[in-house]
């Protein structure tokens, strides 16, 4: 995979400090798939955040991309992503985050992503924190092409060092936990049919259809260098392992300010 883009935003910030600075950003662009998916496709995003409150952020937003999965890209399946997501700081050292994300895909399918954490300070000095995260995954329906929990729960401890050394800043979070999701209904119809033909034929229909709790992990990394007065590099990775569910994220990009 290629892609070149461009981002562009801007910031009003009121001289009374009561009223809510509005940042506003817009972006596209162009992916290049070769070998198995060979196709082209746009990707674009737009999205709001505001304070509409003391202490409560707010980031609003929409975008268009692939679907994150190599099977997926070879069958061309896109979504449209409606998300949301607020902080509230309840101390200068406590944060409460809630996000919220519809994804409508392109094959019929729908997914609903929602979790909520809590995130305090351990050492201010140093930049470490640490806290609690619960997860909500749903799709619609079952697909091979691309990650579809039913109804999965997720629990986390998170832990984050992040700071700022001169010109250069990194964000460095690693979450552990346990995850669940349930038996999608459809799967439980089929083992009775399962069952009353083996009560016919007489023979064994085997264990029911179950779930397990099973260890999740994620990791990531942002890191940020000043380039001069104007410009900026930046580097974003990530790895995440969920239930039947891998994915390695790695982005970099120059950012121009002005």
């Amino acid at each position: 995979e290629r892609f070149v883009g461009l981002h562009a935003g801007m910031r009003y910030q009121p001289k009374n400090p009561r009223r809510s600075p509005i940042t506003v950003g817009a972006g596209v662009r162009r992916h290049e798939f070769d070998r198995d998916a060979d196709f082209e496709n746009w990707a674009w995003f737009v999205q709001t955040a505001f304070r509409p409150v003391l202490h409560l952020d707010v980031l609003l937003g929409v975008d268009h991309d692939i679907m994150p999965s190599a099977r997926s890209l070879t069958e061309e399946v896109t979504q449209d992503r409606y998300y949301y997501a607020g902080a509230i700081r309840l101390r200068d050292w406590w944060d409460i985050w809630t996000r919220v994300s519809y994804n409508d895909i392109s094959d019929g399918n729908n997914r609903v992503d929602a979790d909520i954490s809590t995130i305090w300070e351990v050492v201010p000095s140093s930049g470490l924190l640490a806290g609690l995260e619960y997860g909500y995954v749903d799709a619609r329906y079952a697909k091979d092409d691309y990650w579809t929990p039913y109804q999965m729960r997720q629990y986390f401890l998170v832990g984050r060092v992040r700071n700022n050394i001169n010109r250069f800043s990194y964000d460095l979070g690693l979450k552990l936990g346990r995850a669940r999701e349930r038996v999608r209904r459809e799967d439980l119809e089929a083992y009775d049919r399962l069952v009353e033909r083996a009560r016919r034929f007489r023979f064994d229909a085997g264990d029911a259809p179950k779930t397990e709790w099973v260890d999740v992990f994620a990791v990531n990394a942002v890191i940020s260098t000043a380039l001069g007065r104007y410009w900026r590099a930046n580097w974003e990775g990530s790895y995440t392992e969920s239930a039947d569910y891998h994915e390695y994220r790695s982005i970099a990009g120059l950012h121009l300010q002005f």
